[in-house]
């Protein structure tokens, strides 16, 4: 069995986007765990992995977020292909390599694609601004890499029993993937990018201004000091004030 999970903070995108593409992908009758009025997704997640990692017969966690539309008929067929492989930890549908910070899609060496439909005008994804509409972003294809994008995470049994979201870079929603990707290899897993069909329906992207820019910046900073320490890291110039979004 495949659980699939989603924090939801609007129910009409839930709806319209995620909840569609579960069904698409998982058939009638998916299993699928729905979090509320949640303020970071690192405990939500938590909350996740806890209620499944005794229950023997999950095949994979797919946690993924409301506006995350999955339009691969084959998408289980491919996780579960994928997880086969013991080595595998986590999945998603697009990632990057030479990471060393949290936003990984400033980087070049990038696997997979996302088709991004833009709600708002000139919003900023990495370093670029798009105006409404849909464009596809990434190359395409699938392999290994070092980070994961956390709009769509496939998780193997293994990840599901063993690894946790590290709270202390939140609370909030910019991080967790990072982290996640790198707890995985740190323990000897392999993070991978499945060539699958995937939406990411946005009317904010990267962390923008305000709260949300904050919360980024602080997880960033946080993100590099646990993992400079443990994991040596490349340093490209950096600060803070950069947009990174």
């Amino acid at each position: 069995m495949i659980v699939y999970a989603c924090a939801i903070a609007q129910e009409s995108k839930f709806d319209r986007f995620a909840m569609r593409g579960i069904e698409r992908a998982g058939g009638p009758g998916p299993r699928v765990i729905e979090l509320r009025e949640r303020d970071s997704l690192f405990s939500a997640y938590n909350e996740v992995l806890q209620r499944v990692a005794g229950e023997p017969d999950v095949e994979a966690l797919v946690l993924l977020h409301e506006d995350t539309e999955i339009r691969d008929e084959r998408f289980e067929d491919k996780a579960r292909t994928t997880l086969a492989d013991e080595s595998i930890a986590v999945a998603g549908a697009i990632g990057g390599s030479g990471v060393h910070d949290i936003d990984w899609w400033v980087h070049d060496e990038l696997v997979g694609s996302v088709l991004l439909r833009v709600l708002k005008p000139l919003e900023t994804y990495g370093t670029r601004l798009y105006r409404p509409g849909e464009v596809l972003v990434g190359p395409g294809g699938e392999g290994e890499v070092d980070v994961v994008d956390g709009f769509l995470l496939v998780l193997s049994p293994w990840a599901i029993r063993e690894l946790r979201f590290d709270e202390s870079l939140g609370p909030g929603f910019h991080g967790y993937d990072a982290d996640l990707s790198y707890q995985a290899r740190e323990r000897g897993k392999r993070v991978v990018v499945i060539d699958t069909s995937v939406a990411h329906h946005q009317d904010r992207l990267g962390p923008g201004n305000g709260p949300g820019r904050e919360q980024w910046k602080r997880a960033h900073i946080a993100f590099r000091r646990k993992w400079e320490r443990r994991w040596p890291l490349q340093r490209p110039p950096w600060s803070p004030d950069r947009a990174g979004a």
